[in-house]
């Protein structure tokens, strides 16, 4: 086998993705930590949700090592797996922090109603990356990974989902009197909406250079945006109050 030499533009990419995955498992933890001051279980499924929205991204990052390492691509098996089935565990977490964070009416429900449908998903992915993976995507080239239009269509639909919860979660901080999370609630809007609109953009599965590094400069800047959601510096956050006051 011959020496797979990586161009300007593998190396950019997998340096794009290892930022946002790395910033994101920094946010991810973080906000895993705050159970152990407030005790509320929810910390621990939002946590876990936004490292897990991640994961479509885990691949290329595995790949570029395995190639500098071994000299050998990842296997395709192994990139529809981590491109698939993680994902479904991301909407179930997020949903139950969502859901109950909010104290939602039918919490309880929709909590299930979710569960049951990604993990549906969840076994149809399994049975088909035995069977036939060609059903769940196929690769363009070292580091694309085009989706069938069954993996595209829950990828989808997952976005959308975290994009309306997300924003109605955005919403309820806003309109609350205490002036800091109403601040807060500002960053988590921008976050919900870009990495939403980012993850939409890139199950397209795009070759282009711009549109990648845009995409995932976009994707590290939500990161940044969620985690002022949670994290804002005092500091800034009483300067922005009283600016807010002044006016």
């Amino acid at each position: 086998m011959g020496i797979i030499y990586l161009s300007n533009t593998h190396i950019i990419r997998f340096l794009l993705n290892l930022i946002f995955v790395t910033t994101t498992f920094i946010i991810g933890i973080k906000i895993i930590q705050k159970y152990k001051t407030l005790k509320k279980k929810e910390f621990l499924f939002l946590g876990a949700s936004w490292i897990l929205m991640s994961s479509p991204w885990w691949w290329t990052i595995l790949n570029f090592f395995t190639v500098i390492t071994f000299n050998v691509y990842l296997n395709d098996w192994m990139e529809l797996l981590l491109s698939n089935a993680i994902i479904p565990f991301a909407l179930i977490f997020w949903i139950y922090a969502y859901s109950y964070s909010m104290d939602i009416k039918y919490k309880k429900e929709i909590t299930v109603l979710i569960s049951v449908i990604s993990l549906a998903y969840e076994i149809l992915v399994l049975i088909l990356l035995c069977m036939n993976p060609a059903l769940l995507g196929y690769k363009i080239n070292f580091e694309v990974l085009a989706r069938s239009p069954l993996s595209l269509i829950f990828a989808l639909a997952t976005a959308i989902i975290i994009f309306i919860t997300g924003i109605l979660f955005s919403i309820n901080s806003i309109r609350s009197v205490d002036r800091e999370t109403h601040l807060r609630g500002y960053f988590l809007l921008i976050a919900f909406s870009l990495i939403t609109l980012c993850a939409g953009f890139d199950a397209l599965s795009w070759e282009n250079i711009f549109i990648i590094v845009l995409i995932r400069l976009v994707l590290t800047l939500s990161s940044i945006f969620f985690y002022f959601g949670f994290f804002f510096p005092i500091r800034l956050s009483k300067n922005f109050i009283r600016k807010e006051e002044s006016q």
